[in-house]
């Protein structure tokens, strides 16, 4: 079978379900029988954003074959610009996010941003999305953004700033470059670099702080960055977890009484391949990101690819998530960056959007126990932390 992805095995469906559910039922489920599920009352959710209008500007003032060129090398990451956030649903869908699982359960429904939908929404060409960003002992962030701009390391170091624990090259320094090389190559590929480290990567406002730059120089070097993005979207919703803020009553009523049939399982736009459920031995996926690690289990949701939805094996799904920083981080991000070089796919069978008996079972057993935020707690403002 000739693929794009020449070290993957590729299980077929009937193997990989028998397979699945004999190991969920000998080695349990990712939590105990008795463990006890409340989704919070309240979370903390910061929604500052970067102001964009600049980075807009040279995107809009650029022609269309130098926005076709930027597409070409950097996928569509420049639309991401104009995207409109809808504060009130995110405040109150992820009050719905299980910190377990990697998932949002809805109701009678689970949901999970995959990477194949990261993929094909940035469509960026890659020879081997097996290529993952992963990060080493010491970064070299200084040496590689002054090969990016064509300046030296001394100049870098003019410009780095100290944001409490966190080193960061300005904003306007790199956009006074932008413009003054706005219709040249390494100009591109800064703007490139901001839209990363300002719009996918925020981490202090109106910076893009260093790590960013080991990760952008990883990405131009063709690793897929779709699994980072993931990463830092299922860390920053297990963060979220676990701070305070109001929400909006209306989303959260809608969202609790979600029903299957309500849900557009399959976007229209994914093309129907086989898809990543597993990396090396653990039946779930590693993911990496610029700042930590964490783990989902894509298999969770083969709905949302289009093909009927099984019992997932969920074992040890919720020992894999550090920083960063931590004691033997570095022999962690060598075993993820090791899985990676064994991965499996399964193939998606025919279009449908069922769910087996045994799901159904199992799905109303993990959640029948959950409890959802109380009525009163979504009333009167808490002021967050900064």
């Amino acid at each position: 079978m000739e693929s794009s992805w020449p070290f993957s095995s590729y299980d077929g469906i009937y193997q990989v379900t028998q397979h699945m559910a004999s190991t969920q039922q000998s080695e349990g489920d990712c939590l105990s029988n008795d463990h006890f599920s409340s989704l919070p009352d309240r979370v903390h959710l910061d929604l500052k954003q970067n102001d964009f209008t600049d980075l807009i500007n040279i995107w809009d003032k650029w022609g269309a074959t130098t926005r076709a060129n930027f597409d070409r090398k950097y996928g569509h990451i420049a639309r991401l610009l104009k995207v409109q956030m809808d504060e009130q649903l995110l405040k109150a869908i992820v009050q719905f996010w299980d910190p377990s699982y990697r998932c949002f359960v809805f109701n009678k429904v689970d949901m999970v941003p995959t990477i194949e939908e990261y993929s094909a929404l940035i469509q960026i060409d890659l020879d081997n999305p097996d290529k993952i960003y992963w990060r080493g002992q010491k970064t070299g962030h200084r040496r590689k953004l002054a090969k990016m701009m064509g300046i030296t390391p001394a100049e870098v170091d003019q410009n780095l700033r100290k944001k409490r624990d966190n080193e960061c090259i300005p904003w306007s320094f790199l956009r006074s470059y932008i413009m003054k090389h706005r219709d040249t190559e390494q100009g591109q590929l800064v703007m490139a670099l901001e839209i990363y480290g300002l719009v996918i990567f925020p981490k202090v406002l109106g910076h893009i702080e260093v790590g960013i730059i080991d990760f952008f120089e990883q990405v131009i070097n063709k690793a897929n960055p779709s699994p980072s993005i993931l990463a830092k979207t299922f860390r920053s919703l297990n963060y979220c977890r676990r701070k305070e803020n109001r929400t909006k009553e209306q989303w959260i009523s809608r969202l609790r009484e979600l029903m299957s049939v309500e849900v557009t399982w399959r976007a229209l736009w994914m093309l129907h391949h086989p898809v990543l459920y597993k990396c090396g031995n653990e039946p779930w996926v590693p993911l990496m990101g610029p700042w930590g690690a964490i783990s989902y289990a894509p298999i969770m949701v083969r709905r949302q690819f289009g093909s009927e939805q099984f019992v997932p094996m969920t074992h040890r799904l919720i020992t894999l998530e550090f920083a960063f920083g931590e004691p033997d981080f570095l022999k962690k991000i060598e075993e993820i960056a090791q899985a990676w070089k064994k991965t499996s796919r399964v193939d998606q069978g025919r279009y449908t959007d069922e769910v087996t008996t045994g799901y159904q079972m199992w799905h109303d057993q993990r959640v029948k126990d959950v409890v959802y935020p109380k009525e009163d707690a979504l009333r009167g403002p808490v002021d967050p932390e900064p």
